[in-house]
């Protein structure tokens, strides 16, 4: 015997229900693994841009430094050459 028209609408929509309630929770878990992974991925790359900029200053320093010591070699060595 088959069930009256209703029925089976009923048991098949509340089928369709679960297999969308199934999938909402799928997608609103990924959602927060994604979520939580570019948070991850965010913190990660902010810190190696803070040791980029780090490594920058640094360098900017050593730059800064080698042109005066090349600068003092320039002008001892014009003294030295400079006739008396």
């Amino acid at each position: 015997m088959f069930p009256p028209p209703a029925q089976g609408a009923a048991s098949q929509a509340s089928e369709l229900a679960s297999k969308t309630s199934d999938r909402l929770i799928a997608v609103e878990t990924k959602q927060t693994q994604e979520s939580a992974s570019s948070d991850r991925f965010q913190a990660a790359t902010l810190s190696r841009l803070d040791r980029v900029r780090d490594s920058i200053v640094g360098l900017s320093y050593a730059v800064a430094a080698l042109t005066a010591t090349i600068q003092s070699i320039v002008e001892n060595d014009r003294e030295r050459r400079r006739p008396p």
